[in-house]
């Protein structure tokens, strides 16, 4: 398949936008992503990319309990993958399940996120940033591949409890 078939590249500037593919049209969670930028923006972060997929391991990870505690999340993930670490240093942001699209989600999307690079929408899909979209996509790979050996592997007893 052709990559621009399943990727839309938007340009902002300022309070304008376009598509660079001619037909494409932005998602319907569109204020979200561009909710974020300006949050990156604000912060200083140098975060251009905002990569939204929805890889079927990371919404049935978001299914779990557990999802809730970012630090159990992260660590558990972590121990699943040790590289993790390397690539995603400042943790895994998640935030709560809202409707796709929603004024909701756009708001949820920035309360409390700092320097993480990545942000998992609850039962919903997984964002990540970067300066550049192969960096982006590099941390979606680390993520989808963690959230999937996670959900192959024996529950450490930290997962059990919950």
């Amino acid at each position: 398949t052709n990559t621009m078939d399943n990727l839309t590249v938007i340009e902002v500037k300022g309070a304008n936008y376009r598509c660079l593919a001619p037909k494409a049209k932005p998602t319907s969670e569109w204020n979200a992503h561009l909710n974020l930028h300006k949050h990156f923006k604000k912060l200083g972060l140098d975060r251009r990319v905002v990569l939204h997929c929805h890889p079927d391991e990371v919404i049935c990870l978001s299914h779990q309990a557990f999802i809730e505690d970012t630090e159990v999340l992260y660590q558990e993930m972590a121990a699943a993958l040790p590289e993790l670490p390397l690539f995603l240093d400042t943790g895994i942001h998640v935030c709560g399940s809202y409707p796709p699209g929603s004024e909701a989600l756009a708001q949820a999307s920035i309360t409390g996120l700092t320097t993480e690079k990545a942000l998992i929408w609850s039962k919903h899909g997984l964002l990540t940033f970067g300066s550049t979209l192969d960096e982006a996509f590099d941390y979606t790979e680390v993520i989808v591949k963690a959230a999937k050996i996670l959900l192959c592997k024996k529950p450490s007893p930290s997962l059990a409890r919950t």
